[in-house]
């Protein structure tokens, strides 16, 4: 979960992990350590049509929840960072 800092500029003032509401470090607008955000928009023929979510996992958030799939999840590493 996002909260930003309305002003001139919109800037990302604090995050927190939406399954065990962990406080997750933001300086100056910058999240601090790794993070798993998804927008997840429903689309039709779901039972959600039109239904979007938006949602922040931590790192061991984000394990925990893969750990629990029954095929895992493809993994590839960066050599370049942005």
């Amino acid at each position: 979960m996002r909260r930003y800092e309305e002003g001139q500029e919109r800037t990302l003032n604090s995050m927190i992990c939406n399954l065990c509401g962990r406080r997750i470090p933001v300086q100056n607008g910058m999240v601090k350590e790794g993070v798993f955000s998804a927008d997840a928009a429903m689309g039709y023929f779901s039972r959600k049509d039109g239904v979007t979510y938006h949602f922040d996992l931590c790192e061991d958030c984000l394990e925990q929840l893969m750990a629990q799939f029954t095929i895992p999840a493809d993994c590839t590493e960066n050599t370049e960072l942005l």
